[in-house]
């Protein structure tokens, strides 16, 4: 802005100016905050003061004697005095107070009942009537009336007794609410102090003024001499920054040379890795497939041994039991001629026991008939037990209907009520044992008809074994025959089976060292796949 007027200011004389402005802008706002809360202060101190002496004074009123003054010939008689005489003390003990009145509110209208003022010399006191009506009733006014609490002017009102601020206090008689009493302070006193305070906020900018621009005029003076220091370590700065351009060109290009030198080593390196991870990744893969097929011989000869063990033990058992049946071939020769025997007296037995199967089913179809008579019968007695509940029901409700009288009746009910619960669990539990029998019965009547059958069969079966027995003869003589030679092709399958366990064994040995030597590689492949690794990371960091 200077520059746009034609005045050109040196840099240490623009700080100066700065300076000086910013101490003259930290003063005044410093100054204006003081102001504002002295004011401040000072208004709430008044208005505190206020309520203070508005509260005494209705504390001191007599609101007895206060409401028989309700005509304008009251104002001066022996009762107006008497009510008033309290406020002249309270006007003393506190000068700046004009008037301490009391006011009442009739009909919606505000009336003032009586007054008391110590004048001033040179003030003119204009007294006020008993029921004069107030027309310049305040906000602050009616929101004493109307909450019948103390209250204060926010700001000061001019009405025709002059400039004022005044402060509330309700009148109580007994706990009832019968007006106000009003007290005004003189306003030339608080605007007196009010006037002190902002002489003193302005003497101290004035103050601040001079610090500014003294302040000003020194910072100016020695921001020049710091410039002039500051041009001249400037041109010895240009010429250091010169050298030192030169120095970092030259550490520049050697540091390119290098990166381009690593950059080199650096790709060599990625393809090596790549080359090398993945021959390596051939080779685990490689020592993985063959440890897992040495395993898989492994296991293959172990199946095998258990094989070749679990077919000897066979062979064995089968020579043993060619022994055991050729001699029971021998024994079987001499046990035909009994078996036919036998078969003739079994035929016998089975004709009789055929016979008895007979009678006995004729004997379990009547009991199936009888079980069925039963159920009919627990029917009933399972339906009288719920008439008999059906009753014993009615029977309590009309106990309930009778109220005392029928207390005993409903004892009564309750014991049928239970003993035809009792019933019908007992006739369910029939029923079911019934349906168990009638079951049973029925199973029975199977049972006995299968075995007749089975009887049957035995009989037809006893013939056949006696004309079978006669055919046996011959084929035992050969059965000794064919067993004597499964023997011997039993042990010529035992020494085969030797030999392949022999085998077996060898294999699986070979399958161990297989497994054995796959490890060691896998081993020697991470040595190596690390030893890649190292070699890269120090090709890298050169």
């Amino acid at each position: 802005m200077l520059e746009r007027l034609g005045i050109r200011l040196s840099v240490g004389w623009r700080d100066g100016l700065i300076s000086g402005g910013v101490l003259f802008a930290a003063a005044a706002v410093t100054g204006l905050a003081v102001y504002l809360t002295a004011s401040s202060a000072l208004k709430n101190e008044v208005r505190t003061n206020l309520m203070r002496v508005a509260v005494s004074a209705a504390q001191l009123t007599d609101t007895t004697t206060h409401a028989r003054i309700t005509r304008p010939e009251d104002q001066g008689n022996a009762d107006y005095e008497h009510v008033r005489a309290p406020y002249f003390a309270l006007l003393r003990g506190n000068p700046d107070l004009a008037y301490i009145y009391t006011m009442v509110r009739v009909d919606g209208k505000t009336h003032f009942i009586m007054d008391a003022s110590i004048p001033k010399p040179g003030e003119t006191v204009v007294p006020t009537g008993v029921m004069e009506t107030y027309e310049n009733s305040t906000p602050a006014l009616e929101q004493a009336f109307a909450t019948q609490t103390p209250q204060v002017e926010a700001d000061t009102y001019t009405d025709k007794w002059g400039t004022f601020l005044s402060g509330y206090a309700p009148l109580m008689d007994k706990g009832r609410f019968v007006g106000l009493v009003g007290v005004d302070i003189r306003v030339d006193a608080y605007l007196k102090r009010l006037e002190g305070i902002r002489n003193a906020f302005l003497t101290g900018l004035g103050v601040a003024a001079l610090a500014a621009i003294a302040a000003g005029l020194i910072v100016g003076r020695h921001r020049n001499a710091a410039v002039r220091v500051r041009q001249e370590n400037a041109a010895r700065s240009q010429q250091l920054q010169a050298m030192e351009h030169d120095r970092l060109r030259a550490e520049h290009e050697a540091l390119q040379a290098e990166a381009s030198r690593r950059a080199a080593m650096s790709d060599a390196a990625a393809a090596f890795e790549q080359t090398a991870c993945r021959i390596l990744d051939r080779v685990k893969q490689s020592v993985s497939g063959l440890h897992e097929r040495a395993a898989d011989v492994s296991e293959i000869a172990i199946r095998t041994r258990e094989g070749v063990e679990t077919a000897a033990t066979a062979t064995r058992n089968t020579q043993e039991r060619a022994r055991h049946v050729s001699e029971a071939a021998q024994a079987l020769s001499l046990a035909i001629s009994d078996i036919a025997e036998r078969s003739a007296r079994s035929n016998a037995i089975a004709h009789e026991a055929a016979h008895r199967s007979v009678d006995a089913a004729a004997k379990l179809d009547s009991l199936s008939a009888r079980s069925a008579q039963i159920t009919d019968i627990i029917g009933l007695i399972d339906d009288v037990a719920s008439q008999i509940n059906l009753l014993a029901l009615n029977a309590t409700i009309e106990s309930a209907r009778a109220g005392d009288a029928g207390k005993g009746f409903a004892v009564v009910a309750s014991e049928v009520k239970t003993l035809s619960g009792r019933v019908a669990e007992a006739t369910r539990r029939i029923t079911t044992q019934v349906q168990d029998i009638q079951s049973a019965t029925s199973e029975t009547v199977a049972s006995v008809g299968a075995i007749r059958s089975i009887i049957e069969d035995m009989g037809r079966t006893a013939q056949d074994v006696a004309q079978a027995v006669e055919a046996q003869t011959g084929l035992t003589a050969r059965i000794g025959e064919t067993i004597e030679q499964a023997a011997e092709d039993a042990q010529a399958v035992g020494c085969t089976l030797q030999r392949v366990h022999r085998s077996a064994d060898e294999t699986d040995q070979t399958a161990a060292c297989v497994s054995v030597e796959s490890a060691h590689l896998a081993e020697e492949t991470a040595r190596l796949s690390s030893a890649v690794e190292t070699f890269l990371l120090a090709v890298r960091a050169a």
